[in-house]
């Protein structure tokens, strides 16, 4: 049931792409656009470096 948080974080890159292209893609941003297309990078790459790391660095649990 924990790994649930972490499959809904790669769940969620996707969608903060669609975010950032459709914040780029507008003209005229306000200053609130940009404030949130900053946030949405930053939580893609943060997105990313914690999915990365629950593939491929987590070492597995031996509950014996």
């Amino acid at each position: 049931m924990e790994n649930i948080i972490h499959y809904s974080d790669i769940l969620a890159i996707p969608f903060f792409i669609v975010l950032i292209v459709y914040i780029a893609s507008k003209q005229n941003k306000t200053i609130i656009e940009y404030i949130l297309m900053c946030f949405a990078i930053c939580g893609l790459c943060c997105d990313i470096l914690f999915s990365i790391y629950f593939l491929f660095y987590k070492k597995t649990e031996c509950n014996i």
